[in-house]
């Protein structure tokens, strides 16, 4: 007979943790091959069961338990790929190779100078938008969330964040068509 599980109490949640966190954990090592990312993730899911509010009980909190887990996997996965790629791309950009070795090419001066007056430039733009497409648009393209997690983390549609990113992008194309 399966257990019952009234998730609304802490008790009956740290019960679970205590049960199902060592099966959770080698689902997750076993597909991820790391044991930080692994702890990383299981964290994340039992915060994210903590936060669902079921109307009644839950007849099976372990499977909905590996389904929030198997889901974060699968979002720590494909971040750590765009990660890598976002790396390797940077470092075909800006590093030369001399006899083997790296060395890091410095950006001209000029550059460098008309780099940070965009950045100023887009930074000052982004203080124009209400403080939640700001935050939207930073998710997105400072901490690497896809349309999605952006969704889930501030807690609107991802039609909403698709709407907030055109509304930031449409400004600071704004800046890059004055500057032609």
């Amino acid at each position: 007979m399966a257990k019952i599980y009234n998730i609304k109490r802490d008790d009956e949640v740290n019960r679970l943790y205590h049960e199902v966190k060592g099966d959770l954990k080698r689902f997750l090592l076993q597909r991820l091959k790391n044991e930080q990312d692994a702890e990383d993730v299981l964290q994340e899911c039992f915060i994210k069961f903590r936060g669902y509010k079921p109307e009644e009980n839950i007849a099976n909190p372990e499977g909905l338990l590996f389904k929030i887990a198997y889901t974060l996997l699968i979002d720590s996965i494909r971040k750590k790929k765009s990660d890598l790629a976002r790396e390797s791309s940077w470092v075909n950009e800006n590093i030369t190779y001399l006899s083997g070795e790296p060395i890091m090419e410095m950006p001209h001066a000029d550059r460098t100078l008309d780099s940070r007056r965009r950045i100023k430039g887009i930074l000052s733009l982004l203080q124009e938008l209400s403080p939640k497409c700001r935050h939207v648009f930073m998710l997105h393209k400072f901490e690497g969330l896809s349309h999605r997690q952006v969704a889930e983390h501030v807690g609107i549609s991802k039609s909403m964040v698709e709407k907030y990113m055109i509304r930031a992008l449409k400004k600071i194309n704004h800046i890059r068509d004055d500057n032609r």
